[in-house]
């Protein structure tokens, strides 16, 4: 069997062994944050793992073994899936690394019909937010901003008029 690259070896912090493929039907389940998830198709196993296990196997003869691995590598992050997951554990444990990354936002209520971008400087961030919808939408502010297309200070619940932006900096 030829080794993994050794490239991918540093970056993730780990080594495949082998890939236990399973059967059609058959499952295993992994413990990630003290819940089960079940686990298809295939369950690898890891060795020389140096980075942080975020979750272990937690049945059969890989158990209490690395599924998933967190690796600092550079300025980043390498995460290792051993297995595949569920659409119902992808969904948790993206949003928990993505917590991670996304920055703090002074609008704490919006809908997917609105979007929000930052653009930032050395002294100043921006927050650029559109209504893409044909219908009036709803924004909570978690401070008091500067609305800077407007001149005035909003906070609380703003309205966003259809096909509206709003551009907003903190008061200072």
């Amino acid at each position: 069997m030829n080794e993994w690259p050794k490239e991918l070896q540093k970056i993730y912090g780990l080594e495949p062994l082998e890939t236990d493929v399973l059967y059609p039907g058959q499952s295993n389940l992994i413990n990630f944050e003290g819940k089960e998830y079940p686990v298809y198709d295939y369950c690898e196993t890891l060795i020389n793992c140096t980075g942080k296990v975020l979750a272990t196997y937690s049945i059969d003869f890989y158990r209490n073994t690395p599924a998933i691995v967190e690796h600092s590598y550079g300025a980043g992050k390498g995460y290792y899936l051993a297995c595949r997951t569920a659409y119902s554990f992808l969904g948790k444990f993206y949003e928990k690394i993505a917590s991670e990354f996304v920055p703090e936002i002074p609008i704490t209520k919006f809908n997917s019909r609105v979007s929000i971008q930052i653009r930032e400087n050395k002294s100043e961030k921006y927050w650029l937010v559109q209504n893409f919808s044909d219908k009036e939408e709803k924004i909570e502010l978690s401070c008091e901003l500067v609305n800077l297309l407007e001149d005035v200070k909003d906070k609380g619940i703003v309205g966003l008029k259809p096909f509206e932006s709003k551009v907003y900096k903190l008061c200072r």
